[in-house]
């Protein structure tokens, strides 16, 4: 079974406590990388699923958020993927 890797960027509603909710309902979901934004996005978060079907229906779910006013995503189509574009090990050099 091949997984897909999706990125995803959110923008909150106005209100400060938006951007808070949206954080912790996108971290109850199957992301393995979600992260507080700067900038434009407020969310940022890196997933994997077994389908694309799988991944409209993150993207859905997001996007039904009264928290969230808009949501943008990527699917790395590349498969093979650089996983230190994802994870830091300790074995790299500073």
């Amino acid at each position: 079974m091949s997984w897909e890797i999706v990125r995803i960027a959110v923008k909150a509603t106005n209100a400060d406590s938006m951007k808070d909710e949206a954080f912790d309902r996108i971290s109850e979901m199957p992301f393995w990388h979600v992260t507080r934004g700067i900038g434009t996005y407020d969310v940022y978060a890196v997933g994997m699923a077994p389908s694309m079907r799988k991944i409209d229906e993150f993207v859905t779910t997001i996007r039904e958020f009264d928290c969230v006013e808009n949501i943008e995503h990527i699917v790395v189509t590349e498969r093979r993927s650089n996983l230190d574009d994802y994870y830091r090990t300790d074995t790299e050099e500073e």
